[in-house]
């Protein structure tokens, strides 16, 4: 059986095309594959070395202070702190509501307390110091439920003797008051 020659020259002409075409996909993957690799590649590293960095403030262990008699004046002792991730937080709109419940904290404060660096970051925000060890119990049972917060231990100063404390200095928690009037 012959094939007529109408549909010969369509056969060539399809196969033609679609060459063609296939071709000019080919061409377009390996140009965006250059441009992602070779022109690309700095801001690509730049964004790379931003993201296998993560800073992390390590608090400086202090030791008491003794006056001339040996006699306590500040120490250190424990104090457990609740972080909060803004960007994990966002993310699950329960969160706010239960730690609100447990703590016995209004949700706004909670909202302004998280959100004060903005909601788009990954980095913990200091929610409350010095937690009383129930709430913390009671946050360590349900911290698998409440996603994006966290506990550290810290040392936090203690004066046994609150009549000294203009003598051996006092370290409170920054506020924007105090660091507006250091600048």
């Amino acid at each position: 059986m012959r094939i007529p020659y109408w549909n010969k020259i369509w056969q060539d002409k399809r196969s033609f095309v679609y060459r063609g075409l296939t071709v000019l996909v080919f061409s377009a993957v390996m140009l965006r594959l250059f441009n992602m690799q070779i022109l690309d590649r700095p801001s690509f590293l730049k964004h790379a070395a931003t993201n296998r960095i993560k800073a992390e403030s390590v608090e400086s262990i202090r030791g008491g202070i003794y006056d001339r008699y040996e006699r306590l004046l500040v120490e250190n002792r424990p104090s457990y702190t609740l972080y909060a991730q803004p960007w994990t937080v966002r993310q699950n709109s329960g969160t706010i509501s239960r730690l609100a419940d447990i703590l016995g904290l209004s949700s706004e404060f909670l909202k302004d307390r998280i959100g004060r660096r903005g909601w788009n970051t990954f980095t913990p925000t200091r929610v409350i110091r010095d937690l009383d060890f129930e709430k913390l119990a009671l946050l360590e049972a349900v911290k698998l439920d409440i996603p994006g917060i966290d506990f550290k231990l810290e040392a936090k100063r203690s004066y046994p003797h609150p009549e000294i404390v203009h003598i051996v200095g006092y370290v409170a928690e920054r506020t924007e008051a105090i660091m507006t009037e250091n600048s």
